[in-house]
């Protein structure tokens, strides 16, 4: 769930202020008919993904960096691959 639209305008009532922000009364109105929170903090609040992901990006040096290693990544696998399928080639005979 992103977004709410309140059909009443309860936005500057203070009273709707005191106890919690309105995202979270609207959250717990879910719940209440939906289900319980998973207990996760970090589902509690999330951040949105495109934040995490350029977080996430700078931290491990940019997107370039990440690039390289992906590319690096998918060279072992198609390196393992092709030796997996080397070997059964030469050896293998069927059971039949």
């Amino acid at each position: 769930m992103r977004a709410a639209v309140l059909a009443l305008d309860l936005g500057g009532s203070p009273v709707w202020l005191r106890y919690d922000e309105p995202e979270f009364i609207v959250r717990n109105v879910w719940r209440l008919y939906d289900g319980w929170w998973d207990g996760n903090p970090a589902t509690l609040k999330p951040a949105p993904e495109r934040a995490l992901a350029a977080e996430l990006a700078s931290l491990a040096g940019g997107p370039g960096v990440l690039a390289e290693r992906a590319e690096a990544l998918l060279r072992e696998a198609l390196s393992a691959a092709a030796d997996r399928t080397a070997g059964r080639a030469g050896g293998w005979r069927g059971t039949r």
